[in-house]
């Protein structure tokens, strides 16, 4: 599955070279942050190595970024292993500390976002603090 998505992004990119030209740079600096790395043993075959497919779209009417780059953790590679089934989770406490913040993200995030709520001001409160404690202890920062 790897080499036909290299191979289709690499042909919408022979056609398009502005696409190419960003689709390098955000490659790039996702190197420069750290969020990937090249395969130091390449050929080799690890027992959690799991292929992240990914694929670009382009926004034309946006103002900041034209270019994003969707990835997809639910895709299965040869070994029928995807990202998201491969991933560890840790312990339960977070339920246990911050009950309304740990149910809103289990139940009602979306993607990245928590579009989340309560019937009083007070709750709402405690549910937006609660959350902010939780993402930070996961070391996310929240926004909005």
């Amino acid at each position: 599955m790897a080499k036909k998505r290299f191979y289709q992004m690499e042909r919408r990119m022979q056609c398009n070279h502005k696409l190419h030209k960003e689709y390098v740079h955000f490659m790039r600096e996702y190197i420069n942050l750290g969020h990937m790395k090249e395969d130091p043993t390449p050929g080799q075959v690890h027992q959690w190595e799991v292929f992240l497919p990914h694929h670009s779209v382009i926004k034309a009417d946006s103002d900041t970024a034209k270019l994003r780059v969707v990835f997809s953790g639910s895709a299965r590679g040869t070994k029928g292993l995807s990202l998201n089934k491969a991933q560890f989770f840790g312990p339960k406490d977070d339920d246990v500390k911050f009950p309304l913040s740990a149910r809103a993200v289990s139940k009602d995030s979306y993607v990245d976002d928590v579009p989340t709520g309560a019937d009083i001001l007070t709750e709402a409160l405690e549910l937006r603090d609660e959350l902010i404690k939780l993402c930070d202890g996961g070391k996310f920062k929240l926004r909005k």
